[in-house]
């Protein structure tokens, strides 16, 4: 896959030398294709790994179909271009499986995930901050880390507690631990279209 370094990192007002960037790399792609004329999905956020090389332009990954394109104008100012890619990592995954441990059989889907387009190795939330900027090292693709995802009721839906527990969120939930780590993932703009694999 792509391998990504941080161009610009800030920690504690101080800028790093580039030898002492964090460096990762793409461990898969996913997009997303809903049911045709089914408007509430029966599994929330499943996407399907693809080894196939995509475009990103300033809209998100080519050819998958993500809520932003479409809901823009209603619900996100008509500017979908913050929220253009979800990253997520694979220590994140690793972190989920230790820390929920009785929900293995989650885990162990093969499409399990949270509704990433880029899944990364080598780059989470010990090492990405907001405003980071990812430069592919073989292609002109720029990302710039914008937001990060806070949860909705749909990861507790496709993660349940077990045992269960009555409202999304609380204390104990998929939901609510990964909002509060920031291992949802990161949302990106970006700043220069490329590709991937």
């Amino acid at each position: 896959g792509n391998l990504f370094k941080i161009v610009w990192f800030k920690v504690s007002g101080l800028l790093m030398s580039p030898t002492d960037l964090p460096r990762g790399k793409v461990h898969s792609v996913w997009e997303r294709h809903p049911i045709q004329g089914v408007v509430e999905q029966p599994v929330h956020f499943v996407r399907k790994q693809t080894d196939q090389r995509k475009d990103i332009g300033a809209i998100g990954l080519e050819d998958s179909e993500e809520w932003h394109r479409t809901h823009y104008e209603q619900s996100m100012e008509g500017e979908p271009w913050d929220r253009a890619l979800l990253l997520n990592s694979i220590k994140h995954h690793a972190d989920l499986q230790s820390r929920f441990p009785n929900m293995k059989h989650y885990w162990e889907d093969p499409n399990a995930g949270f509704g990433e387009q880029i899944r990364l190795e080598g780059l989470d939330a010990d090492n990405l901050c907001l405003g980071d900027e990812l430069q592919s090292e073989y292609g002109p693709l720029r990302l710039k880390i914008t937001c990060p995802r806070l949860c909705c009721f749909r990861v507790d839906h496709r993660y349940p507690a077990i045992p269960a527990i009555k409202y999304s969120g609380q204390p104990g939930t998929v939901r609510q631990y990964c909002s509060s780590t920031s291992h949802g993932g990161y949302f990106c703009k970006v700043l220069r279209p490329g590709s991937i694999m």
